[in-house]
């Protein structure tokens, strides 16, 4: 399976971070599956960093590369394609990196390993065990309390795809 890891997943992979629940490090772990990142994560990566709002162990160019060919990770680039498609996006998730990324997700057919709660507001299938399986749980409550049409979402749009560990692969 492929996938397209968020810039906080990377990072939490890399720095063996609690907040990366143990389906995730076994996905991305799965010898299998083909994980990638986008040069929007490491631009933003870079960003952080030279702002002072991350701290890594070398420089976020060693860094990244480094770490991209320990673990075998491909190189999404940015297209003009991606860029461009961030326009049709609906405005809810007010981040520039994360809006990138859900274009490339949507175009590239790439599923996000991610943590954020904004981005499965979106038309993207999002990877990530437990912050999905409690918005399940809310998605369920919503629908039956018959309120779902009052959310912000896009027409067409569903408030969550979720992966969950007794999802068939």
């Amino acid at each position: 399976m492929r996938a397209l890891l968020d810039t906080h997943t990377f990072l939490w992979w890399n720095l063996n971070a609690p907040q990366l629940s143990t389906n995730a490090r076994e996905f991305i772990a799965k010898g299998g599956n083909q994980i990638f990142l986008s040069a929007a994560s490491a631009w933003e990566i870079a960003i952080k960093a030279s702002k002072g709002r991350v701290t890594l162990p070398e420089s976020p160019d060693k860094y990244v590369a480094d770490r991209m060919r320990l673990h075998r990770f491909s190189a999404l680039p940015i297209e003009l394609s991606h860029a461009l498609e961030v326009l049709r996006l609906p405005s809810i998730h007010q981040d520039p990196f994360d809006r990138l990324l859900i274009a490339q997700s949507q175009l590239e057919d790439l599923p996000i390993l991610s943590g954020d709660s904004e981005i499965g507001l979106y038309q993207v299938e999002v990877i990530w065990y437990w912050i999905h399986f409690i918005l399940q749980l809310f998605a369920r409550r919503l629908a039956n309390a018959n309120i779902t049409e009052k959310l912000p979402l896009a027409p067409g749009n569903r408030f969550y795809r979720a992966r969950l560990p007794h999802d068939s692969q």
